[in-house]
């Protein structure tokens, strides 16, 4: 099938635990030294409404993913919260980028910084969730299942000009 990258979109488990973190790490394993893998969270991979992500990275740790040929960075060294990979596909460069859920304005800045340093690279930005469900406008902070409702800051409006500069680029 010749699979470059395989990517998650998120909500790995279906709650945050130990048992359930162990059972996934152990299965997206199997893929380990045949095709990379992007680990992203989604709310159900939290194990609060806040934003603790130290089960995340202890089932999914940097000092395993940085070790890709793939690997560009990340916002935090030693994190899995928010890190790109750079790859070449049948001679064309990209960017994979896998962002936080409902991210915060650093990071978009951070986003924004690395994307810039790579103006040759096609951009896909991974997300657990940004769009309404109609998957055709960007959510706003108070509708309905917009990651703001159930975090504890306001990074819609800093993913939303990341996306959309972003588009705007590759177009």
């Amino acid at each position: 099938l010749n699979i470059k990258l395989v990517l998650s979109v998120g909500d790995m488990v279906n709650t945050c635990t130990p048992e359930q973190m162990a059972v996934i790490s152990e299965a997206s394993a199997i893929i380990d030294g045949v095709v990379p893998f992007m680990p992203l969270m989604g709310n159900h991979d939290y194990p609060s409404y806040g934003r603790d992500t130290l089960l995340w990275n202890e089932y999914f740790p940097y000092a395993k993913y940085s070790k890709l040929d793939c690997f560009g960075g990340a916002y935090e060294e030693g994190r899995m919260d928010n890190y790109y990979y750079l790859m070449n596909i049948n001679g064309s460069d990209y960017m994979f980028m896998g962002l936080e859920l409902a991210v915060r304005p650093a990071v978009a800045k951070w986003a924004n910084e690395v994307i810039s340093a790579h103006p040759n690279h096609k951009v896909i930005i991974v997300n657990h969730a940004y769009m309404d469900a109609n998957f055709g406008e960007l959510m706003l902070p108070g509708e309905s299942g917009c990651p703001t409702n159930y975090k504890t800051d306001d990074g819609m409006s800093a993913v939303a000009s990341l996306i959309e500069a972003t588009i705007l680029r590759q177009r």
